[in-house]
């Protein structure tokens, strides 16, 4: 059954928005004041009921459901145009933003995938002043999807209308074929999900769900085509179950095992307020605790790496030399005659950032540390960890891992990158000069 929401997740979700790891992706299903004063419901229900009251009593099954209302209706009246005219129509009216979107225009999410066919999000970005970039995907058109170049580092609010917009109705995805229809023309070459977008799926990124019922079977799919990787590879992601419905345990077993979706117990917009809440408490603790930093003005760090690794270790200091200079590290040293674990665990204290070097030595040499002081450290919020993947090894295996912002972003080690190596160590550099202007 979906649990509370503990401080520790919490404290995840906050570093993993704050870091860039957080894809918000928003359902269908997020209750608006309905007309005539009427109990709020989500929109597609909304609309879903209107065209039902269109057709011939008798016909349509399920009046909530817009999907099979669409069907029927297109299906009865062989007028797709005039759908197209009673949806755009529909969408198209004045209407103020629920809270949780006004909620969520306050947390810095860089990506946020829309799954309905409205423009809620936007509307809240721009009562606000807040300026963001959009797109979608156009299911009704015939050639490959334009690339709108999404950069990860920009961070400027970028929503993908997944499933089309109502401001182009040939766009919207509704019907149970479409839906099919849709999964199946998204992995294939020519209709594809533009590349900088599908990227960052292929990242390992958490997901916030928001506005989903779970109950509905084109999610299984969905998720499938968008997120491909081996179960052991994608990240712990979190949502509430929206819908007319409880949470059944059957797709709370198939989301948590095969998505590793956690499901929390607790109602959307005191969830998105109290992440308002806690986002805004953090950055203000953060603001009157200035960044520790050394003599020399630099953010204080230490990079922990094997005995056997020094090259790595050297390499790394070379390369940060390049780091912007408001952005530059003050490595600390262990000295001669220092003991070493003191002088270790002193460090680690007193840095804003520690950078493990890692490899299978460094597995093997710091597993305990790691247990011990490493997490700890990083689960406190007392500094920020940053792994860099040297070379392969199984570094799944080092605890809490997969909320920490790791380097590469697509984990490919530096050692894997042959004759480009120096183009790895740039992408570090950049991920880690982002990461470093947060502190």
């Amino acid at each position: 059954m979906p649990r509370q929401v503990s401080e520790q997740d919490w404290s995840d979700l906050l570093t993993s928005i704050e870091l860039n790891e957080c894809i918000l992706i928003l359902g269908p299903n997020i209750a608006m004041p309905s007309d005539g004063g009427a109990q709020p419901e989500p929109l597609t229900r909304q609309f879903a009921r209107q065209l039902a009251q269109m057709l011939p009593a008798g016909k349509v099954n399920d009046t909530a459901n817009l999907s099979h209302v669409t069907e029927v209706y297109i299906r009865e009246t062989n007028n797709l145009t005039r759908f197209k005219g009673l949806l755009q129509a529909f969408y198209k009216r004045e209407r103020e933003p629920a809270p949780v979107f006004e909620h969520l225009t306050h947390l810095p999410f860089r990506l946020i995938i829309n799954a309905a066919p409205d423009d809620l999000l936007h509307k809240a970005y721009l009562k606000r002043h807040i300026h963001f970039n959009a797109t979608l995907y156009n299911f009704d058109h015939s050639g490959e999807q334009e690339d709108p170049q999404y950069d990860s580092q920009d961070p400027t609010p970028f929503i993908y209308n997944l499933f089309g917009s109502y401001v182009m109705p040939g766009s919207v995805v509704l019907t149970e074929s479409q839906q099919v229809e849709f999964v199946e023309q998204i992995i294939q070459k020519e209709h594809k999900i533009p590349n900088s977008i599908q990227a960052v799926f292929r990242e390992s990124k958490n997901y916030l769900f928001l506005g989903f019922d779970f109950s509905d079977w084109y999610l299984r799919l969905l998720l499938s085509a968008l997120n491909p990787k081996e179960e052991a590879k994608i990240p712990i992601s979190f949502a509430l179950q929206n819908g007319s419905a409880p949470l059944s345990p059957t797709a709370e077993v198939f989301f948590g095992q095969r998505f590793k979706i956690d499901f929390f117990d607790l109602d959307i917009e005191g969830f998105t307020a109290e992440l308002q809440r806690r986002w805004e408490q953090k950055n203000a603790a953060s603001q009157a605790a200035p960044t520790p930093k050394s003599a020399s003005g630099g953010a204080g760090a230490v990079v922990l790496y094997a005995s056997e690794d020094s090259e790595w270790q050297q390499e790394f200091v070379k390369n940060a030399a390049a780091l912007p200079k408001e952005h530059r590290l003050d490595i600390g040293e262990i000295a001669p005659g220092d003991n070493i674990a003191e002088k270790l665990s002193e460090l680690m204290q007193s840095s804003a950032v520690i950078i493990p070097l890692v490899t299978a030595n460094f597995v093997a040499e710091y597993y305990d540390l790691w247990e011990q002081q490493i997490l700890p450290l990083h689960r406190d919020g007392k500094t920020t960890v940053v792994p860099v993947l040297t070379e392969a090894t199984l570094w799944e295996s080092l605890p809490g891992i997969e909320t920490m912002p790791v380097l590469p972003r697509d984990k490919k080690t530096v050692s894997s990158w042959d004759d480009d190596k120096p183009e790895a160590w740039r992408h570090i550099m950049t991920e880690l000069t982002t990461i470093l202007k947060h502190l």
